[in-house]
Parts: C-alpha cells; sequence; structure tokens
C-alpha cells in the first residue's frame, strides 16, 4: 500500500536552489502511446476487413503485459547524498544506477557560463559550430571548457556556440500502477507524486502523468485508447472502382472492432 506523503510545494525555479540535492524527472511517453499510427490502421484494415496479416499488438496504450502502467522516473544526484524515494500510488522498483552521454548546443552571448539540464561529471567531446569570437568580433582558438555540475565555463567572455557530449549519472526507478487503480485514480481526478527525501536537503517532488489517452480509457470503460467513426471502402469493391460505395464504421481502437452500419441499413 503507498505510503501517504505531506508535501508542501513551492513555484517552479529555473535553476535547482542550493538547498536542493537532486533532480526528479520523467521519462516521456512514447510518442506513439495512446495513437493508433496510420501504418497500424493500415494493417487493421487489411487483417480485419480482407483477412490479411494480423490485429495484435497494433496499439501501444502504455501498459505492460500484465495490465500495469509503468512510469520510469530520473533522479539526477546535484550532490552525492544518500536519499528516499516515495511515490502516493502504485509500488517502486529498485533503484538502477547508470552513467549515460548527453548532447547539448550552448550559446554564449559574450559572457563565460552557460548551463546543462542535468548535473555532468565529465565532458567527453566539444565542437565549436560557431565561433568563439572575443569583443570586436576577433575569432579567437577555442578556449577550454571548465565543467561545474551543471555549469560549463569558458574563463573569459565570448560569442559563439558550442556542442558538448557530457557524462551523466543518474538513478532509475519504475513505478508500477495496476490498471484498477489506476482507472479508479483517473475518474476521481489524477493527482499522483513521487517524491524524493534526501536529508539535510529540501525533499523534491514530481507530479507525475499517467499514459496519453488513460483519462479516456477510464471513463469509457474500455481496456484501451480510443473509439471514433471513420469512413472507409467497402470492401466488397476491391479493388476500388472509380466511384466506390461507401460505408461507415465504428471502430473501438485497441478493442479492434468495428461496427458495420450496413446490417441496420
Amino acid at each position: 500500500m503507498p505510503t501517504p506523503l505531506s508535501l508542501t510545494f513551492t513555484p517552479p525555479e529555473t535553476a535547482p536552489s542550493p538547498e536542493d540535492a537532486l533532480i526528479l524527472e520523467q521519462e516521456r511517453w512514447a510518442w506513439n502511446t495512446g495513437v493508433l499510427t496510420q501504418l497500424a490502421f493500415i494493417r487493421w484494415l487489411n487483417a480485419a476487413l480482407y483477412g490479411r496479416g494480423t490485429t495484435e499488438g497494433l496499439v501501444n496504450c502504455g501498459l505492460d503485459a500484465d495490465g500495469n502502467i509503468r512510469i520510469r522516473i530520473h533522479i539526477y544526484p546535484i550532490r552525492d547524498v544518500p536519499f528516499r524515494l516515495l511515490t502516493t500510488i502504485g509500488t517502486l522498483s529498485e533503484r538502477q544506477s547508470e552513467m549515460i552521454e548527453e548532447q547539448h548546443s550552448l550559446s554564449y552571448t559574450l559572457t563565460d557560463t552557460a548551463s546543462i539540464p542535468h548535473p555532468a561529471t565529465r565532458i567527453i567531446a566539444a565542437r565549436w559550430l560557431s565561433g568563439p569570437y572575443q569583443t570586436g568580433g576577433n575569432k579567437i582558438a577555442p578556449p577550454p571548457l571548465i565543467l561545474e555540475g551543471q555549469t560549463v565555463r569558458t574563463g573569459l567572455p565570448v560569442y559563439g556556440s558550442v556542442q558538448v557530449t557530457v557524462l551523466v549519472p543518474r538513478y532509475t526507478s519504475t513505478v508500477t500502477v495496476p490498471w484498477e487503480s489506476a482507472s479508479a485514480r483517473l475518474q476521481q481526478g489524477w493527482s499522483e507524486w513521487v517524491a524524493a527525501y534526501p536529508p539535510p536537503y529540501r525533499p523534491v517532488a514530481l507530479a507525475i502523468t499517467a499514459p496519453p489517452g488513460a483519462q479516456e480509457m477510464a471513463e469509457s470503460g474500455l481496456e484501451c485508447g480510443y473509439h471514433g467513426r471513420l469512413r472507409v471502402n467497402d470492401p466488397q469493391d476491391w479493388p476500388p472502382s472509380a466511384s466506390p460505395e461507401d460505408k461507415h464504421i465504428t471502430c473501438h481502437y485497441c478493442e479492434l472492432e468495428c461496427d458495420d452500419d450496413r446490417a441496420n441499413s
């Protein structure tokens, strides 16, 4: 059972406070989550109307094979301190430690500092895309870049942009929520969080989101996705003629079933 949390929220800041030890982020849902892509729809039409191929596994609704929502949380340490991670819904997996590479394009406008989104330990590669220039427009040799957590310093004011590849440490944990629990919360009004407690630094909280389309799934009672009304050619007119007879089919995505209105005509 989830541990109750007592949280106090403050307006978002452009940069972490000196009191922060961690950055929390939710991994973005795949671009096609909750969406029947054109390619998948064509595959489904071939299978459902013409008996070609299969209708299995065409839609990614954000659920795993067991019917759970899995929300991946990334924790980026600003300071190397122990911390607890809690959630208002579901269960948390054991956190995994990893090192990843990130690539960023940094701009300097006669300044000597630029910021990256996550604390990094090392600059692996750097390539100046323009400049660097000093005051007066004189191009100079690229200065050595100095990495300090989320800040990349040039040591002197310059104008130009540089692409850097940095090595970033992070922890990853997964919130697993059974669909029954998620559906109930979605219908009540989804407002779920994860929070990290790294004493003596202040707690950090993050609002987590359900998969796109999950609200509609919960309200409609369907197992997955979205349903709508589509206009397609009559399969009896195959190959299509110059003026094919049209019909309307009400299709339920994810269930991948259609109601043929010709039976009522």
